[in-house]
């Protein structure tokens, strides 16, 4: 008999060493909670001597330090707490071990949800808000609450206040495990609405086979930072960028996000994300992960703040898996802001080339006074535009400006971009008339009034 009972201690301790936290390698304490079930059918083949075997010696004597807050619910049709301490030393141990002992499964129902309002009342009230939580739900029958219970349906079903129950947890982060006995998967909808992760146990649960199926209890992917939401552009696209810490884990652990619930302004539920997303985080390490998301068009610009749930597919997932987030919708500005630049650059564009075009097009028009013989006198101002010429003509020995050519006409004048141009029509009458400018204004030139005499007199067209 010592010889088996030596050999069963061996078998224990080696699915112990495995574990992939111990209490010697862990320095932060932590809340560690063990809801039990302690219904009538627990004490069946024994599953509930098993399940204090277990606790006594893998939860209690190899998992828990000192400074760790150590709870026990013991729940059935009604909810009792057995065990709340914080974990001061091997006498405290020894004093936790001898109450679970005493446990017994003499209960009626299994009300899963008042021993998750309990323990949650309980955790408020002794734990510390910034230290993580790690539950450990064990049971070996569905949610089955007396009449008088608020969780109470007739089929069996988690009801709306449970559901609600449930995503309070999920908001805080616990870390959630159920080993459900004998259910041969039915624990999997418990586990999923909790956002935890289950294993099935056989009908004759042993302390061996416990050990095994919990050997990663203590680690986790945690989120550490807050978790936080690009602009949303005109085509509803963004992404949802958290850091991920890797605690506990030996390997790497593989996750995939099967769907992002975001809760919208008028209180519905959707799923933002457009395909599946694996993602990887190495153990021991902080890995930071960015996830494109597709919001729905109907949401108005603005900032706007919702709660996002992550779906995950397989056991593996990250906590927590809902969050508060804040997020911005942009405006139609704020989508397009760059081609309104543009558009704008090109608007001023054109209106300084059509100001050039006009300007360069826009005909000529010039006031001038004819001066003969520097005398200014009361000269009458003529006004010459581009595209009506004018003409200089002799009469009464001076020169004269016409608006029609005569036969008498000596030069016609054109308006121009750049002044007044002065085309000679009668050489002979312009002597010495070399190298004239193309704006003939405010030019003094010679006129020869009688060509027998050769009588000349000087003249100036002087702008008005």
């Amino acid at each position: 008999m010592k010889i088996r009972a030596f050999c069963l201690i061996l078998v224990v301790f080696s699915l112990i060493l495995p574990s992939s936290i111990r209490a010697d390698e862990r320095e932060e304490p932590i809340d560690v909670i063990i809801a039990l079930d302690k219904s009538k059918s627990m004490a069946e083949n024994g599953k509930i001597e098993a399940v204090k075997e277990y606790v006594n010696s893998y939860i209690i004597d190899q998992l828990l330090i000192e400074g760790d807050l150590f709870l026990v619910v013991a729940f059935y049709g009604q909810t009792e707490i057995p065990i709340s301490m914080t974990i001061g030393g091997d006498e405290d141990k020894e004093r936790a071990k001898a109450i679970v002992t005493q446990l017994l499964g003499d209960g009626v129902y299994t009300d899963i949800g008042n021993a998750l309002d309990v323990l949650g009342e309980q955790v408020e009230k002794y734990a510390r808000p910034d230290r993580k939580k790690h539950l450990l739900l064990i049971t070996d029958g569905i949610q089955e609450a007396p009449p008088d219970s608020k969780y109470y349906s007739p089929d069996g079903s988690f009801n709306h206040a449970f559901l609600e129950n449930t995503k309070t947890i999920q908001m805080k982060g616990w870390k959630v495990h159920i080993l459900g006995v004998g259910l041969e998967g039915e624990a999997r909808q418990l586990a999923e609405e909790l956002a935890g992760t289950y294993t099935d146990l056989s009908e004759k649960p042993t302390v061996e086979e416990l050990v095994e199926k919990t050997g990663e209890f203590l680690a986790a992917l945690e989120v550490s930072g807050p978790v936080t939401m690009a602009p949303v552009d005109y085509r509803g696209r963004s992404r949802v960028s958290l850091s991920v810490q890797s605690k506990g884990y030996t390997e790497e652990q593989s996750v995939t996000v099967s769907g992002v619930r975001l809760t919208l302004p008028d209180g519905m539920e959707k799923n933002i994300l457009p395909d599946p997303v694996t993602l990887s985080f190495p153990p021991d390490s902080t890995t930071d992960v960015a996830v494109p998301l597709r919001i729905p068009g109907s949401i108005e610009a603005g900032d706007h703040t919702g709660t996002l749930r992550f779906e995950f597919s397989g056991d593996a997932r990250f906590l927590p898996v809902v969050s508060r987030v804040d997020y911005h919708v942009k405006s139609f500005i704020e989508n397009f802001w760059w081609w309104l630049l543009i558009a704008l650059a090109v608007l001023i564009l054109l209106v300084l080339l059509i100001v050039l075009l006009a300007g360069r097009f826009k005909k000529a028009r010039y006031r001038f006074k004819v001066i003969a013989g520097g005398r200014k006198g009361d000269a009458p101002v003529h006004r010459i535009r581009e595209g009506r010429p004018q003409y200089l003509d002799i009469s009464e020995g001076t020169v004269v400006v016409n608006a029609k050519r005569t036969p008498g006409s000596i030069a016609r004048l054109m308006a121009i971009q750049k002044g007044v141009r002065l085309t000679v029509l009668k050489s002979e009458r312009f002597p010495k008339f070399y190298d004239a400018p193309l704006d003939i204004l405010d030019y003094d030139f010679r006129v020869r009034l009688d060509l027998d005499r050769k009588k000349d007199i000087t003249v100036r067209l002087a702008r008005a």
